[in-house]
């Protein structure tokens, strides 16, 4: 693909979007990913945690009733380290946790609690915060809660999930407490933990994990990535910046080429418009000095001779007035009669097409009027007009008609410049406009005539030009779109 050096800042704004766009997707990925693997980890401490509740109802609890019921036991038996799934389970916990952290040498495993507003062990007492949390899922019915709260200035990604509502056996330690057993009610009292019923949930297990260190490591981590990723896009546009600076650098050499090569060409039609009247007014000149050397010169027809010779320098003036405002400048825009643009590019190489008697037809229903600048626009004109006369000419055309037709409509304007002189062939109409081809020989073409022209039309106007050719004729189409048009038409 080819960049445009003038194209820069599109690209700039296009990979700073793609860097935008890039960040706020793996900010959001990161995220994602971190929030997901403290889940997980709270997620293997809870079934941890419940294979070992489960043990201890299904297997520990049972055991030690069989064990009273067969008066192994004194009934009074209470041991919470043998007959509280929580108790164990969080002692269990507690130990594993503190292993983990010594292991991996972080804070940042999960920290988890049996919360109640009605416990019989004190320290499963829920604070504030975990009292609303157990209230809302009582009110809900919900069957876990997420979230990130902040923790005396410490952030954790918090999980809590119901504890199972009670059944029939869990009132026998937590429902009047003259049915608990004795040792319990000695290792309790009755202030907290009794006087519930079946199907009340009476906690939450709640569950902390410290994410500070993960969001500095995470920080890090996004910071290291995008430091990265604009270093790489930084790389790209200087590379592309750099090809855009030698594609321009080669333009403006093509494009100085291409001017000499046009001055080459406008000496070679000055010489074809200066030599007939320069024979004329030799030939006048011849005259008068015959006439002196046979003593026929008279007033009058001196007079004659010298207003032929007058006009021929008028004309040979005019001609280089023509080609001198043409090599100038580009003006500021400038209002352009499209007819009458024609006319005078015709009349810069007027001689020259007479000569080889090529005729020229404007067909403008539309009378086209528009602001642009007109050297440009007759250095297109020029380049296409001398292009069919030089092949009507190699190709020995009789009838040598060039056609400049346009039409106008609600998408802009098109311009056609249509002859007759033996057409493109398919092998190469796809080449034309490439810089340095050319069907010329090597003294008569550079290949940079259509190239250029289609440089000017591109960047100039914003515009296109495409050529086809059938039936021994060829059609040169420019579109100049509508957003130009109304430029140009002042709107």
């Amino acid at each position: 693909m080819k960049i445009s050096f003038h194209n820069l800042n599109h690209i700039k704004l296009a990979l700073l979007f793609v860097y935008l766009i890039f960040t706020l997707l793996f900010y959001v990925v990161l995220s994602k990913y971190y929030e997901e693997e403290a889940n997980k980890r709270i997620l293997q401490i809870l079934h941890f945690n419940k294979s070992i509740q489960h043990y201890v109802s299904t297997v520990q609890k049972p055991l030690i009733n069989k064990l009273i019921a067969d008066n192994k036991l004194d009934k009074a038996f209470f041991d919470p380290a043998i007959t509280s799934s929580t108790y164990v389970a969080n002692h269990i916990n507690a130990n594993y946790i503190d292993i983990m952290n010594k292991s991996t040498n972080n804070s940042s495993f999960v920290k988890i609690k049996f919360a109640s507003d009605n416990p019989l062990n004190l320290n499963n007492t829920a604070n504030s915060f975990e009292k609303s949390i157990l209230q809302r899922v009582r009110d809900e019915n919900l069957s876990s809660i997420r979230m990130h709260v902040k923790l005396k200035d410490e952030n954790y990604f918090f999980y809590a999930i119901p504890y199972e509502q009670n059944s029939q056996s869990c009132l026998e330690c937590h429902g009047d407490p003259s049915d608990a057993p004795v040792n319990l009610v000695k290792r309790y009292g009755i202030k907290s933990g009794f006087h519930e019923e079946k199907g009340d949930l009476r906690a939450i297990i709640a569950m902390y994990t410290p994410i500070d260190e993960e969001q500095n490591a995470a920080s890090t981590f996004f910071f290291i990535v995008e430091l990265t990723a604009f270093v790489l896009l930084l790389a790209i546009y200087l590379i592309i910046k750099r090809y855009a600076l030698a594609i321009k650098n080669q333009e403006d050499t093509i494009n100085k080429q291409t001017r000499f090569a046009a001055l080459g060409e406008m000496i070679t039609m000055i010489a074809h418009q200066w030599r007939q009247p320069l024979t004329g007014m030799g030939m006048t000149i011849d005259n008068i000095l015959l006439d002196i050397e046979l003593s026929t010169l008279n007033e009058d027809k001196l007079k004659s001779n010298c207003e032929s010779i007058s006009t021929q320098i008028h004309y040979l003036s005019h001609t280089i007035d023509d080609f001198k405002n043409f090599f100038k400048a580009n003006h500021p825009p400038q209002r352009i009669v499209f007819t009458k643009l024609v006319e005078e590019s015709i009349q810069i190489i007027e001689s020259t097409l007479k000569q080889n008697r090529v005729t020229i037809s404007v067909i403008d229903p539309d009378h086209i009027e528009f602001e642009s600048y007109r050297n440009d626009w007759i250095q297109i004109l020029l380049n296409l007009i001398k292009n069919a006369m030089d092949a009507y000419i190699s190709n020995n055309i009789d009838q040598r008609e060039i056609t400049v037709s346009t039409t106008s409509n609600e998408t802009g304007f098109i311009i056609t410049i249509t002859d007759n002189a033996g057409g493109i062939s398919p092998m190469i109409i796809d080449k034309i406009f490439d810089p340095y081809f050319s069907t010329k020989d090597e003294k008569n073409g550079t290949g940079l005539g259509l190239y250029m022209i289609k440089m000017i039309i591109r960047d100039h106007f914003q515009g296109n030009i495409t050529a086809s050719s059938s039936n021994a004729s060829t059609v040169f189409t420019i579109t100049i779109p509508a957003t130009i048009k109304k430029e140009i038409n002042g709107n």
